[in-house]
This record gives structure tokens, C-alpha cells and sequence, in this order.
């Protein structure tokens, strides 16, 4: 938003510009009427590549923040689930254990889905954890360089 405000204020400057131009064309000497027009399209051009580019930078902004809000949105949904689970195996562990093989049975059984639901969850936790893992290993490595760097001299 900064940068399309500034982007704004140069607009104005590049008309100002081209009118002075426009302004020294028409009583400039002959010879320098080729230079002058180059400057001026020059100036045109070079404010429309910094457009271009401000544009594009806009558009990796936005779609950085889509990724970002899709991953929160994840985190978030994996973490309830996370706690769901969390407070059913509490739960679950302040019971006793009962007596009879069908009731066991039928807890070996919820465990089983359990543990197959907790299996498909994995790939999930991984892909949202990668990024939080490489953030991290990533200044770890800038330090061990430089460490490593200073250890050489």
C-alpha cells in the first residue's frame, strides 16, 4: 500500500516531466529534438517496468498470504483435532480397565481405528511442519557458517 502511494507521487512526477518535455520541444534547437524524446521515453519506459514489477511483487504478495492463511487454517483444524484427541485419550485413561474380553476387545478395536486415523494424519502434520522445520534449520546453518567461518581464520 506504501509502495502504491509512492508509485502514485512518481506518476505525478513522470507527468511533470513529460509536460517540461513537451514544454522544451517546442522551443529546443533541431538538433537536440532526437535527445530529448529519448529522455522522455526513456523516462516513460523505466516508470513502466517499475509498475510492471511492483505489480508482479504485489500479486506473489497476495498469493504468499493465501498460502499462509490456507496453511493457518491447517494448524489450526489438525490442532483441534490434536486436542480432541488428547482429551478423549485422558479420558479414556482415568477408566480402569474392564474385565471382560468383549469389552477389551471392543477397546482394542477403537484403538485400532485410532491408530489408522492418527496414521492418515501424519502426512498432514508433516506437510504444515515442513516449513516450520526448514525456518528453523535455516538459522541454524547461518550460525554454523559463520561459527565455522571464524574457527578457518
Amino acid at each position: 500500500q506504501e509502495l502504491a502511494s509512492t508509485l502514485q507521487c512518481q506518476q505525478m512526477a513522470l507527468e511533470c516531466i513529460v509536460s517540461l518535455g513537451q514544454e522544451i520541444l517546442s522551443s529546443c534547437h533541431p538538433d537536440s529534438i532526437i535527445t530529448i524524446k529519448s529522455w522522455l521515453n526513456i523516462s516513460k519506459t523505466r516508470y513502466q517496468e517499475v509498475m510492471s514489477w511492483a505489480q508482479q511483487q504485489g500479486q506473489r504478495i497476495q498469493a504468499q498470504i493465501q498460502t499462509l492463511a490456507a496453511e493457518r487454517e491447517e494448524i489450526t483444524r489438525l490442532i483441534d483435532w490434536i486436542t480432541a484427541a488428547e482429551e478423549a485419550l485422558s479420558l479414556r485413561d482415568q477408566e480402569p480397565l474392564p474385565e471382560d474380553m468383549a469389552a477389551l476387545e471392543e477397546i482394542t478395536a477403537q484403538h485400532s481405528v485410532f491408530m489408522e486415523e492418527l496414521s492418515r494424519k501424519e502426512p498432514e502434520v508433516e506437510k504444515v511442519t515442513k516449513n516450520c522445520k526448514r525456518k528453523v534449520l535455516e538459522p541454524q546453518a547461518t550460525t554454523s557458517r559463520k561459527f565455522n567461518a571464524k574457527r578457518q581464520q
